[in-house]
């Protein structure tokens, strides 16, 4: 598994903002690649394990503009830009041969601390939404990620550009209400696009999600809502036209969202 830890800022001036993002990679990418011949117990099959440490950062850019038509609605323009990078990896191999029931044989050779590189792709994506003050929001986003460079160790994957489309919505029915469904955003939302794998994969599919406001139980004294998120995400990837596979698959999300006010001077002692 490999992760991204990422910190960014922004600023705004008159309805216009600007925003920049640095993720750092690090991890492990593990993979396996065997060998072997299943209708015979003696030949023995070969099997390759190979251990990457990636090590490095990404920048991604970002702008966007709010127009307001009139005291409760507004039109939002926005894009983002992410450039090809790349990261360095440390890398360890190993070369082994194994048996008929799994288990290694004698190691053919190894490598251990190499240095090598791995190619992040360029990507961009456009958006609008049309938001009515806080009750409800349309929204609709186009994304293109250049997959065709991306490479591991020098060597190119030969995976394809994607274009992926979507669209979705959200709706409060009462903000403030007191009752908990009422003061609960709903979001539902659907895209389209290509899968980088197959050229001829697609990958659709459907989300919901539910966004949860909750307060502090001591009314006495003012406190700023925390949110409790969940998603749903049904989709498929590929076709089964031609003989081809496809992967139907279900994704559940979950988050928390934590607002504070902090560095205030008191008032009264």
């Amino acid at each position: 598994n490999w992760y991204q830890a990422y910190v960014g800022t922004g600023l705004s001036w008159k309805g216009l903002s600007f925003g920049a993002q640095v993720a750092h990679y690090f991890g492990n990418i593990n993979y396996r690649t065997s060998i072997y011949w299943p209708d015979s117990i003696y030949a023995l099959g070969t099997r390759l394990y190979e251990n990457y440490h990636p090590n490095g950062w990404q920048l991604t850019v970002g702008g966007q503009y709010a127009l307001k038509i009139n005291p409760k609605n507004s039109l939002e323009i926005a894009g983002t830009y992410t450039g090809m990078r790349v990261i360095s990896l440390r890398y360890q191999t190993v070369y082994e041969r194994f048996n008929h029931s799994g288990a290694a044989v004698d190691s053919i050779g190894s490598t251990n601390d190499q240095q090598t590189t791995m190619t992040l792709p360029t990507a961009y994506a456009a958006g609008l939404s049309w938001s009515h003050g806080t009750k409800w929001m349309i929204a609709a986003n186009y994304r293109f990620t250049q997959w065709s460079v991306f490479s591991l160790a020098n060597r190119n994957q030969n995976l394809k550009n994607t274009a992926l489309y979507s669209i979705g919505g959200s709706f409060i029915p009462d903000e403030t209400s007191l009752q908990f469904l009422s003061r609960c955003t709903y979001r539902v939302g659907a895209y389209y696009g290509d899968d980088f794998i197959s050229n001829n994969a697609a990958l659709k599919g459907l989300t919901l999600g539910m966004g949860m406001k909750f307060f502090s139980s001591n009314l006495s004294t003012y406190k700023l809502p925390f949110y409790l998120n969940l998603g749903l995400d049904l989709g498929s990837r590929g076709s089964l036209t031609n003989g081809a596979l496809q992967e139907n698959f279900t994704r559940f999300q979950f988050g928390i969202s934590l607002t504070e006010e902090w560095f205030q001077r008191r008032k009264f002692d």
